[in-house]
């Protein structure tokens, strides 16, 4: 798991290494459309050419074999030239690759090996962004294209800009190797401001799963010296002001094409888990004080307001009553405690009123707050 963008190690023939036409960009591009489709497989899946990159850089470091490699992804392949490995396939490789090197910032060395043109179609739709927002929307839209389980949200105020990481987790699997994938994944985040804009910009705040690092001291050049380990919900907090500015000239047919390909091939890989149980999973962290509008976890999620309200009714679902299921699951459990002031339960639960609270109670368990 762990890998959000990533991709082939492609070579000069398929790479775009030098500025060129923009039909000689949309040619090249069908290359990695073409490596980017998925196919059938019985089990989650992650790209094969992400699998590649990773594993060049890893055989160049010296840290595995081209044999051990091979044999990792012949277990879990299907056949086909250009189809998608088992995301266990990716798993196994970091683990080793964890192993061999000591601790999971394994993750983060090797990204600094890997520029924004090696990482096949959703590095390249990247590469082309026209500004350091456009390129982590773009992330947050396609990072199932490279791991169909993970996921990276975004959150933004006035002045500052939140990437996080997140996703279920694949059970059985070595925990340094989850890390690594990980800080694999947050690493090249952090780096698109310089890569992208040639800006010296490191976020403000880095969250990183810490309980496997050999040297952290190793990951101050991709994330700066500002680093949370295990805080919580891994990700990058940027501020506002220091990417404000960073801008360089869009391609928007170049850009209108790679989009719309990748849109497609995103939307054909069958989900890893109920939306429903995404949505939840976001409002429990976000609940107190109250809950963020529709539109914002939407966008958190890589969706419009419509679509994920359609995506929601397909499963049988709305937001409406998810929201309404934890809170009560919520305020059983705080009730039952006792310890927090029925005030202190009002905020916790994202009412505005305590009043609001009771109406609530009395409808989920047939009495007042505070005969419960």
């Amino acid at each position: 798991m762990g890998t959000i963008i990533g991709g082939p190690s492609l070579g000069d023939g398929y790479g775009i290494l030098t500025p060129t036409p923009a039909e000689d960009l949309i040619s090249r591009a069908k290359c990695l459309i073409l490596r980017a489709m998925p196919t059938s497989f019985p089990d989650v899946t992650a790209s094969r050419d992400l699998f590649d990159t990773i594993s060049e850089a890893a055989v160049r470091a010296g840290l595995v074999s081209c044999n051990e490699v091979q044999v990792i992804s012949g277990a879990y392949a299907d056949g086909h030239a250009f189809a998608r490995l088992s995301e266990r396939a990716l798993l196994r490789l970091w683990s080793l690759l964890a192993l061999r090197y000591g601790g999971s910032d394994v993750g983060g060395i090797l990204a600094l090996q890997v520029p924004v043109h090696k990482l096949g179609l959703l590095g390249e739709i990247v590469n082309h962004a026209a500004s350091p927002t456009e390129a982590f929307d773009q992330v947050v839209r396609f990072s199932r294209l490279l791991n169909q389980r993970a996921r990276i949200g975004q959150k933004r105020t006035a002045s500052h800009l939140t990437v996080v990481y997140g996703g279920s987790l694949q059970a059985d699997t070595c925990q340094a190797g989850l890390d690594a994938g990980i800080i694999w994944s947050l690493a090249h985040l952090a780096l698109l401001p310089g890569r992208l804009f040639g800006a010296d910009v490191y976020p403000e705040r880095a969250t990183l799963p810490g309980a496997h690092l050999r040297d952290v001291a190793g990951l101050y050049r991709i994330f700066g010296r500002s680093i949370d380990l295990d805080a919580g919900q891994p990700g990058l907090c940027f501020a506002v002001a220091a990417l404000r500015g960073l801008h360089k000239a869009p391609e928007a047919r170049l850009l209108s094409h790679l989009e719309g390909a990748a849109a497609l091939h995103v939307a054909a890989l069958p989900p890893c888990e109920l939306l429903g149980d995404r949505v939840r999973a976001f409002l429990e962290g976000n609940l107190a004080g109250g809950p963020p509008p529709l539109e914002e976890i939407a966008k958190h999620m890589g969706f419009s307001k419509r679509s994920l309200q359609r995506a929601l009714n397909a499963e049988g679902a709305s937001f409406a009553e998810i929201l309404d299921d934890l809170r009560r699951a919520r305020a059983k459990v705080l009730l039952a405690d006792g310890r927090q002031s029925l005030s202190m339960i009002t905020y916790l639960l994202g009412y505005t009123d305590q009043a609001i609270l009771s109406r609530a109670a009395r409808r989920w368990f047939g009495a007042s707050p505070r005969n419960l």
